[in-house]
Parts: structure tokens; C-alpha cells; sequence
């Protein structure tokens, strides 16, 4: 349900709190000044379209990736694996991670209607849950010490497109799982709070499918590193781009099996 927030003096206050997000993320220098406008605009869309829960999951995203990018950034930049920028995000690092979402908010009702009351929201949890799985990958994942690309085992340098090592894996697993659980937490919080969209219940259910989802999401996003991005095909970006995509693919197939929440 597309609301108007000017209506109401708290929708005002809520298009406000984005801009003052977005400035603060450029202020920590999480974002840069085109990277912040360009999340305020997502964040203006979301709140339009949804509420402050469904924005409040994608800014525990963006804070939780640049913590893991400045963990021991002078090492992974040592050995060529760290983030350019000392992990400033630009424009493109934010539509790649939060287009997705922000498709799924302006969505819902097609998706509600197709997979069931809710559906929306859980796919918005595994997409997210895809980009901080992706993230924590290649961030972690840069410490590992064996990489091995996905498709043929064989060994290659921390960084390479399309590897992976234990190291990453676990940090992805983990990463995915924590974010699927304050996804969970808001957007159940998100049902009981305010009107449509629908939350997700708060059950061991939905936080495994979300979980398992932005596993996956990680997957593919290495998958498609090895086949396209390493080759040029794709830069770095459209693969973040289809892999959270596939998060939220995951989860759609899953609601499809069992037949809604």
C-alpha cells in the first residue's frame, strides 16, 4: 500500500530521519556524499511504500558491512583484498545491494497476492540477507589463507573472482543469519506495530528459509563471479545485483513448496 508520508505530521518525521541516516553514513564515511543520495532516495521509497522497520533492516545492513569491511582492513589491504577506499560505498555499491530490496517494498501487493499475506516481507529479509552473506564472504573470506574457485576446487589468490574458502563460507553463514534474525525481529515488529505490508512470523521457520536464502544468494553471486565477472562480462556490481536477486528467487521458490507462510 503506497501511503503519501506528507499526509501525516510522523510519515514527515520518517522521510526526515532517511535524509538524517543517509548524511549520517556519509558523515562516518560509510557512504560517500553520491552513494548517501543515493540511499536516501532507496530509503525515501521504502518508507513510501512500507515503514521504518523495513529501512530499519537495510541501515543494520549498510552498518554491519562496514564493520566487517574495516576489520583488520590494513591486513586485507596488505594483501589486495580490501574494499577500495577504505570501504567507502558510491552510488553503484548501494543500488547493487539495495535495488533488490527496494523492488520487493514497491512489489508487495503483487507479491502478497501471488505467494501469500506477507510473502513480501520474507523475500525483502532473504534479499538482505543475501547482500550481508556476500559481504561477510568476501570480507572475512579475504583473511583466508586457502581459496578455492567455486566451480573447479582448484587453488586460487584470496580475492580472485568467483573463490571461496571455510573461512568465508562460515562468515557468509553467519552474516546471513544475523541479519535474517533482525529482519525477523523488525518486520514482526513491523506486522504489530502499523498496517499493511504484512510482517513475517517470528519463528524458527522463516528465520531458517531466510537464512538458507542469503546462503544461496552468496552462492550464486560466486558462481556467477567465476562464469561472467572474471571473463568482464558482468562487473563486480551486477553479479552483487543478481545474487541478492536470488536470495529473494530462493525464498519466493520456497513459499511456492510450502505454500505460503
Amino acid at each position: 500500500m503506497v501511503v503519501n508520508p506528507l499526509d501525516s505530521p510522523l510519515g514527515a518525521i520518517q522521510v526526515l530521519a532517511v535524509g538524517v541516516l543517509a548524511v549520517a553514513a556519509n558523515r562516518k564515511r560509510l557512504l560517500n556524499a553520491s552513494g548517501a543520495f543515493a540511499a536516501f532516495v532507496l530509503g525515501t521509497t521504502i518508507i513510501v511504500t512500507t515503514n521504518i522497520f523495513w529501512l530499519l533492516l537495510l541501515m543494520s545492513l549498510l552498518v554491519l558491512a562496514g564493520i566487517a569491511t574495516r576489520t583488520r582492513y590494513e591486513e586485507k589491504a596488505a594483501r589486495g583484498t580490501g574494499e577500495a577506499r577504505e570501504g567507502v560505498r558510491r552510488t553503484r555499491n548501494v543500488l547493487a545491494n539495495g535495488l533488490v530490496p527496494t523492488l520487493i517494498a514497491l512489489a508487495q501487493d503483487p507479491i502478497d497476492a501471488w505467494l501469500g499475506a506477507g510473502a513480501s516481507s520474507l523475500l525483502f529479509v532473504g534479499s538482505v540477507a543475501a547482500a550481508a552473506a556476500d559481504t561477510f564472504a568476501s570480507e572475512f573470506g579475504g583473511l583466508s589463507e586457502k581459496t578455492v574457485l567455486i566451480t573447479t576446487g582448484k587453488p586460487v589468490p584470496p580475492g580472485t573472482d568467483g573463490g571461496v574458502s571455510l573461512a568465508g563460507q562460515i562468515a557468509a553463514l553467519a552474516g546471513s543469519l544475523l541479519v535474517a534474525a533482525i529482519g525477523i525481529v523488525l518486520l514482526s515488529l513491523s506486522f504489530t506495530w502499523s498496517a499493511p505490508p504484512g510482517g513475517v512470523p517470528l519463528t524458527v521457520t522463516s528465520l531458517a528459509a531466510a537464512t538458507t536464502a542469503g546462503f544461496i544468494g552468496c552462492q550464486m553471486d560466486s558462481l556467477l563471479g567465476a562464469l561472467f565477472e572474471v571473463r568482464g562480462i558482468l562487473t563486480k556490481e551486477e553479479v552483487n545485483f543478481l545474487g541478492i536477486a536470488s536470495g529473494s528467487f530462493a525464498v519466493a521458490a520456497w513459499l511456492s513448496v510450502v505454500g505460503g507462510l
